[in-house]
């Protein structure tokens, strides 16, 4: 839970969650669990990756 509210308030990512998150309901509603399936796993990775450009950016400018 602590990574996901600092993924969310650091990356700005509350627009583009919901857009996502939205999408997976939608297959899943729709009974297509494959594209749920997908749908997730590329929120997931997508939002751990925006965490870490977001440190490693911030990091680099805290080092000059």
């Amino acid at each position: 839970d602590r990574y996901i509210r600092l993924q969310l308030s650091l990356t700005k990512g509350h627009a583009r969650a919901s857009d996502e998150h939205r999408a997976i309901l939608e297959a899943a509603r729709a009974g297509d669990a494959d594209r749920a399936c997908a749908l997730l796993a590329a929120h997931i990775t997508g939002a751990g990756r925006s965490l870490l450009d977001f440190l490693r950016e911030h990091r680099a400018e805290n080092s000059r």
